[in-house]
C-alpha cells in the first residue's frame, strides 16, 4: 500500500519551454516529454537549462542520436535507455560550465582525484 511518500511514475507531455520540471533536477519517477522541431530546436531546449548531469535520447536513428550526443552539454548521454544508467567503472559527473556537480565519480577519474602519485626507487645492489 502506497504511503504519503509514494509518487507514481508519471509522464508529462505538452510542457511549455519554461516549465520548472525542464529546468530543475527532479529526483523522482517523472519523465517530462518536450517536442522539438528539428535537432537545433532540441539542442537549444536542452541548453536552456543550467544543468548538465545526464541526458537520454530515445530514437531508432542511431547515427542521429550519436550526432546529438556529441553536441549535448551533459556529463552522460544514454541512448535508448534511462538516464539513471551507471556502472562503477564508468566516470559520472556534470558537464563543465553547468551547475551539475564538480569532478567525476567512478572509474579512473575518481581514483586519480584521490591519489597523489609518487615514485620510489630502491637501489637493491648496495
Amino acid at each position: 500500500m502506497p504511503s504519503r511518500l509514494f509518487f507514481a511514475p508519471t509522464v508529462i507531455e505538452a510542457l511549455p519551454g519554461e516549465a520548472l520540471v525542464l529546468r530543475e533536477e527532479t529526483f523522482g519517477p517523472i519523465a517530462p516529454v518536450l517536442a522539438a522541431d528539428g535537432d537545433d530546436a532540441l539542442l537549444a531546449a536542452a541548453r536552456s537549462s543550467r544543468l548538465g548531469l545526464s541526458a537520454a535520447i530515445f530514437t531508432r536513428d542511431i547515427p542521429r542520436a550519436l550526432r546529438l550526443a556529441e553536441r549535448l552539454a551533459a556529463g552522460q548521454v544514454v541512448i535508448n535507455d534511462t538516464s539513471n544508467y551507471w556502472e562503477l567503472h564508468m566516470p559520472f559527473g556534470g558537464w563543465p560550465g553547468t551547475d551539475s556537480g564538480i569532478g567525476r565519480l567512478g572509474g579512473r577519474h575518481a581514483l586519480e582525484a584521490l591519489t597523489e602519485i609518487r615514485t620510489v626507487s630502491i637501489d637493491i645492489a648496495s
